[in-house]
């Protein structure tokens, strides 16, 4: 029983901050990426190639930002029942 305890809230810095860390890694690459496009155009036959992996960046980087400032800051009961209460009234 205390070894799931043990796995379920990590003690180590990684495992607690594991979420924060990849998103500051993701966003930094990204910045590295933008800079690359923009300061060392690469020649025609790779442009589309850095346009393709830019766009899946930008995507990747609204998805952190949604996480970290949108609606997954609410409480999960919460938002049941607010879903709840907006089934039942359209009917």
């Amino acid at each position: 029983m205390e070894a799931l305890k043990s796995q379920k809230s990590p003690d180590n810095f990684l495992g607690r901050n594991i979420r924060e860390i990849l998103a500051i890694l993701i966003v930094l690459l990204s910045f590295f990426m933008f800079g690359k496009v923009l300061f060392f155009p690469a020649p025609k036959e790779e442009s589309n190639i850095d346009m393709m992996i830019v766009g899946a960046l930008i995507s990747v980087i609204s998805a952190i930002v949604s996480y970290y400032f949108g609606a997954s800051r609410q409480d999960p009961h919460e938002k049941t029942s607010q879903i709840a209460k907006n089934c039942l009234n359209q009917k």
